[in-house]
């Protein structure tokens, strides 16, 4: 409630207006699907409530890809197309889907895991899911850290040991490739290659007129990984 009124009072002072508000999530509706388990999972599902007397206007909960990939397509990259994929590489990879200028949510709202499609069965590291192979592992921040932590114990001239490793993110692993450190440029280029697997995959599964990359991972790294994911 207090970050709600904040919020309203700071749209009240820039001076424009509120038509609804949103929340978004990133796991599905059905937590028991994924096996989540939540303190109390109840609690997501009473804050629109909450907001809607705060605000007086529509509140949705949403999962957050399939709020980006709408708020692309209606007012962003992805406007006057009615086949839309937008995928984010940040902590986490996830993607949303627009086909045929509807969203796709899958089966109790829990589609778009695509950080968990199989990019090779026979690469070693685990997924945070516990599986072997997964996009996520290999490209998303979470999986680009962990690579760099047990890699720089093996490279010794590698500037990524300048940083205590409980503190490496994808963020140094990025400015260490940009500035020409070899361990970084092999890590984000692996990072790129896997990317690049998986939206080929997406390609030829949804044939979308556009995919839109966005995501603090992404944006980090992308001078570097933009040729690694074209190849």
């Amino acid at each position: 409630s207090v970050a709600a009124s904040g919020f309203f009072r700071m749209g009240g002072s820039t001076g424009f207006p509120l038509f609804g508000t949103s929340l978004g999530y990133t796991w599905g509706y059905d937590m028991a699907v994924v096996g989540i388990s939540w303190r109390s999972s109840a609690v997501p599902f009473l804050l629109p409530a909450e907001l809607n007397g705060i605000f007086n206007l529509p509140c949705y909960l949403i999962r957050d890809t399939f709020a980006a990939v709408l708020a692309e397509w209606r007012f962003g990259a992805g406007q006057k197309k009615s086949h839309v994929i937008y995928v984010t590489v940040s902590s986490g990879i996830g993607a949303g889907v627009i086909a045929n200028n509807v969203l796709v949510k899958g089966y109790k709202g829990i589609g778009g895991e695509f950080g968990h499609i199989v990019i090779d069965a026979s690469l070693k590291e685990t997924c945070p899911c516990g599986k072997k192979g997964h996009l996520e592992a290999y490209a998303s921040g979470t999986g680009i850290a962990r690579i760099a932590r047990a890699e720089s114990i093996r490279v010794k001239d590698s500037r990524l040991n300048e940083i205590v490793p409980a503190e490496l993110t994808a963020t140094d692993i990025g400015q260490c490739a940009r500035d020409g450190d070899r361990l970084a440029i092999t890590i984000i280029d692996q990072a790129g290659r896997c990317l690049g697997l998986g939206l080929g995959t997406l390609m030829t599964l949804y044939n979308p007129q556009v995919i839109i990359l966005g995501g603090g991972v992404w944006e980090g790294w992308l001078p570097h990984a933009n040729l690694s994911v074209s190849k």
